[in-house]
């Protein structure tokens, strides 16, 4: 799962003829896993405010469910979900956060941890689960419609999807100040570079020294692939700060009191799809 993300290095639209930049991308995570699994294991107020608070109430009970954890990084949220009680197979492209997640997370009643691209077909019978769940990862994958097709494949008839992406307002722009915010102490705006232009970015998350890739995509771009793997959109949350919270005390915290840094979608399959 990432955290918030702010631009570095070039952005350029994404190659609609070419998908062979996979690999490369997974190298990109290779490089930054180390690093990655110390950031988020030492702990993120608004990542754990924002996403993972309002992740879990889309989610509802768990207990007992059957739940694919698809891109579970370095394990954080499949030991929360475990925790919560359910049966988790969590799955990612990346052998050191895979390695990372077993050394922190394995044990008699914690998720089943193996490597697998999420690129490729899933290794699972058809309705094997109960939820499918992919937490900040979709945004790092291209192309998407095979991927979201294994998951609707792999959910059982009555289950259901739940990601979360960065939200594509901050993958397009970032928090700015004028002259005049700055004086009368007020919180910044987001100023938007681009929005409806797909393009694959070189970004660097928050805190982390190495870049990885992302491809940003407007919304309207998940919610017509989710439509054409058979899904249907039910539950949406775009989660900001409550006012009565403090946040992690920055600046910052008070941009997030009115513009979501994440995106999460709740799709149910369609009935009787595929045919």
């Amino acid at each position: 799962m990432l955290p918030p993300k702010k631009h570095q290095g070039d952005s350029s639209p994404i190659p609609r003829n070419s998908y062979d930049s996979g690999e490369k991308d997974l190298l990109l995570w290779e490089e930054a896993a180390e690093e990655y699994d110390r950031y988020i294991s030492a702990g993120n107020t608004l990542r754990e405010e924002l996403l993972e608070s309002e992740t879990l109430e889309l989610l509802g009970d768990v207990r007992g469910k059957k739940i694919l954890d698809a891109g579970c990084g370095q394990g954080r949220f499949s030991a929360i979900l475990s925790s919560h009680g359910a049966a988790v197979t969590a799955i990612d492209g990346s052998q050191k956060l895979i390695t990372a997640a077993n050394s922190r997370y394995l044990g008699d009643s914690n998720p089943a941890f193996s490597v697998h691209n999420l690129k490729k077909p899933l290794p699972y019978k058809d309705g094997e689960f109960d939820i499918v769940f992919s937490g900040m990862t979709l945004m790092d994958i291209d192309p998407l419609h095979e991927t979201l097709a294994e998951f609707s494949r792999v959910l059982s008839p009555d289950g259901f999807l739940l990601f979360s992406i960065l939200h594509p307002f901050i993958s397009s722009g970032a928090p700015k100040k004028t002259f005049a915010e700055k004086i009368l102490l007020r919180r910044p705006h987001l100023a938007l570079s681009f929005y409806a232009t797909e393009k694959k970015i070189s970004w660097r998350i928050t805190g982390l020294r190495e870049r990885t890739a992302l491809y940003h995509r407007p919304i309207s771009f998940y919610l017509n692939a989710l439509k054409n793997s058979g899904f249907l959109v039910a539950e949406a949350g775009e989660p900001v700060l409550k006012k009565n919270s403090a946040g992690d005390g920055s600046r910052f915290s008070e941009f997030c009191r009115e513009f979501p840094l994440f995106l999460i979608l709740k799709a149910a399959k369609r009935w009787g799809w595929p045919r």
